[in-house]
């Protein structure tokens, strides 16, 4: 699976301060010549990145700060970003990972042969140039006569490494770029999360409000729910799914509890009202509720689409599977649980509509 950065983090203050620590980098060193390095700003980026948890961003970065010669660095990084987002995931993205990064490298040497691709880390670039630098410095050509085959020598080593010079420059000018890319855009992205988790944050206190005095038991449920949905372990996916299960059934038996009656609904079908047909419950407490065609077919359609979700969990939780339960599956779980609570929570009590 792919760990996305979520819309609600508990280190959104340090996601700034790296964000801003990394902006003010790339702002020092806006030229080549003075300033923060591109390995300093490429480093902050990757710290950001990490904090995020946005894989993607880790392994487009990290390409840049390691040496592709090293081997074994290639190779643990591979391992690494495997172990985070799956096997699957990195094979779709491999090509087009490695073909961004041949992008930003390659450089023509002026020969005319094909393009070369530099594998260096950016700060073995930088390095390159401070030493290439420092030898044009010391190149001083032959000023007595008859040395005219040691001056076009002289002549094709200071332009070799001018030439080296300035595509090492436009390398690093491509890696600044995308570094600035990135920043941009996750400073998009953290503002719109702030706005996503003021707002969650205000469903979330409404429905604990309304739980607590409907369903208490049901509310511990969910809260425990949220917190098993921060880690990584999947069987504890698993169980925080489990618990949006539960949490449901309890709020079905705090709002249409179980009759045993068989009730035939405005689509023609028969829905039976007893104890662990708490989604047909639901349903019908919706019908009989919510006045709106519009809005009861839509909370109908959420209910649905989350009950075959969490049938599926309970399915998958009965063969003791629990790696096919991913962190995204569980967020949106939770999250979609806490919409529909909202919705049903939020129906004015009293006797059904029509009645």
């Amino acid at each position: 699976m792919w760990r996305t950065p979520p819309a609600v983090t508990d280190n959104a203050d340090r996601q700034r301060a790296l964000l801003d620590a990394a902006y003010a980098a790339h702002d020092a060193g806006a030229a080549h010549d003075a300033g923060a390095p591109t390995s300093e700003v490429l480093d902050r980026c990757i710290r950001l990145a990490r904090a995020r948890g946005d894989w993607l961003n880790v392994w487009i970065l990290t390409n840049e700060a390691i040496d592709h010669n090293a081997r074994w660095t290639v190779e643990y990084l591979k391992l690494e970003i495997i172990g985070a987002i799956g096997q699957q995931t990195y094979d779709k993205f491999r090509s087009t990972v490695g073909e961004d990064w041949i992008e930003r490298r390659s450089w023509d040497d002026g020969s005319g042969a094909e393009a070369k691709v530099h594998p260096s880390s950016v700060a073995q670039i930088e390095e390159h140039i401070a030493y290439l630098e420092r030898v044009q410095d010391r190149l001083s050509p032959p000023a007595a006569p008859g040395f005219e085959e040691e001056l076009r020598a002289h002549q094709d080593m200071v332009v070799n490494a001018e030439r080296q010079i300035l595509a090492s420059h436009e390398i690093l000018r491509r890696v600044r770029q995308h570094c600035h890319t990135f920043l941009m855009r996750t400073e998009a992205a953290l503002g719109v999360s702030d706005t996503a988790s003021d707002t969650f944050s205000r469903v979330r206190q409404h429905v604990d409000a309304r739980l607590a005095e409907v369903a208490p038991a049901a509310l511990q449920v969910f809260r425990a729910a949220y917190e098993r949905a921060g880690t990584d372990d999947t069987a504890t996916l698993s169980q925080a799914l489990l618990s949006c299960r539960r949490v449901i059934k309890a709020l079905a038996d705090a709002l249409y509890p179980a009759t045993g009656a068989t009730i035939t609904g405005a689509d023609g079908r028969d829905r039976e009202m007893t104890d662990d047909k708490f989604i047909n419950r639901l349903v019908q407490f919706a019908v009989e509720r919510i006045p709106s065609a519009t809005s009861r077919r839509l909370t109908l359609s959420s209910l649905e689409e989350l009950g075959r979700r969490l049938d599926a969990t309970q399915d998958l939780a009965s063969r003791g599977v629990h790696d096919e339960v991913t962190q995204v599956e569980a967020d949106q779980c939770i999250v979609q649980t806490y919409l529909l609570a909202a919705d049903f929570l939020s129906l004015p009590p009293g006797p059904p509509v029509g009645t």
